[in-house]
């Protein structure tokens, strides 16, 4: 079986910002990386839930805990 794949690299600045123009452009179906794009990923997403309502903020905690669990078990009570 053969399929068609492109790979795609970021430029030098993509930590300065680009990535994300980048990632739209492309539209990855995979996407690797190394840890610290990932920790700019949760910056970029800390920055915005700051600037978010109460509702907010509380619904992405009861997420964010039911993602690290990874079971709904104990969490919704």
């Amino acid at each position: 079986m053969m399929t068609k794949s492109t790979v795609y690299f970021a430029r030098p600045d993509a930590l300065s910002g680009s990535l994300g123009d980048t990632l739209k452009h492309v539209n990855p179906t995979i996407f690797f990386a190394v840890p610290r794009v990932y920790e700019k990923f949760e910056d970029k997403i800390r920055e915005g839930l700051e600037k978010s309502s109460f509702i907010k903020k509380k619904i992405c905690k009861v997420l964010y805990k039911i993602i690290k669990k990874g079971t709904f078990q104990g969490i919704i009570k």
